[in-house]
């Protein structure tokens, strides 16, 4: 049962310690820094279990992307940045693939 509770608080403060790393702003302000610094535009976006936060994807172009994730109070932190972002799998009962 110790090591138990032990490895949950490991868990806990790895987790605090990785979101308290996020950059987070006003949702408002970054859809439109993400247009005007790399040309990505939202492309998705869905609502998680709990509907407590919310999951945007914006892509560019270029094939950058972003994830966002926004809280109630109109906060959003960037979840995951990345590049050469490809489109595979199936959209309105078509199969696609596309590289941007």
């Amino acid at each position: 049962m110790k090591k138990l509770i032990i490895f949950l608080v490991f868990i806990y403060a790895v987790g605090t310690a990785a979101a308290s790393e996020m950059t987070c702003g006003p949702r408002l302000n970054i859809g439109p820094w993400l247009w005007d610094r790399h040309g990505e535009t939202l492309m998705g976006s869905g609502n998680s279990l709990d509907d407590f936060s919310k999951f945007e994807l914006f892509i560019s172009k270029g094939g950058t992307f972003t994830g966002l994730l926004t809280m109630p109070n109109g906060v959003s932190c960037f979840y995951v940045i990345g590049k050469e972002w490809k489109w595979e799998g199936t959209a309105c009962g078509q199969s696609i693939q596309i590289s941007c």
